[in-house]
């Protein structure tokens, strides 16, 4: 192993770090555990510093932009439960109104639709 490489540690990302038992990897190789940055762009600084992380490396930020192009994904996700709710819920709301059912209907399953649509539209 050692005419393969002249160290016995490996970088991980420091957001690995949960999932990996540093002493049991350790133990079973041989190799020492160092968590890195969070992205890979900051390893070539993080490697020259002497495997020492600044702040800014250990933080993580979650801006506008990269949360907006999650949320097709989401809308996705939730079409087919939709499907199925938004029609029980309207028909649910013609069940034991003042009025006929349809017009219970109309009126009471209409409005739960729509709340239940806005909550859906409105998830964070």
């Amino acid at each position: 192993m050692n005419q393969i490489v002249n160290h016995r540690s490996v970088v991980l990302p420091q957001l690995g770090a949960p999932g990996v038992a540093a002493h049991t990897v350790k133990k079973l190789s041989g190799f020492g555990i160092r968590y890195g940055p969070i992205k890979a762009e900051d390893l070539p600084v993080y490697m020259d510093a002497g495997f020492k992380a600044t702040t800014q490396m250990r933080l993580k930020t979650f801006p506008f932009k990269e949360r907006a192009v999650l949320i097709p994904i989401e809308l996705v996700e939730t079409i087919k439960p939709t499907m199925i709710i938004v029609p029980v819920l309207f028909l649910l709301g013609g069940i034991g109104g003042p009025a006929g059912f349809w017009a219970s209907a109309l009126h009471d399953g209409s409005f739960a639709a729509l709340a239940f649509l806005s909550a859906v539209l409105g998830e964070p």
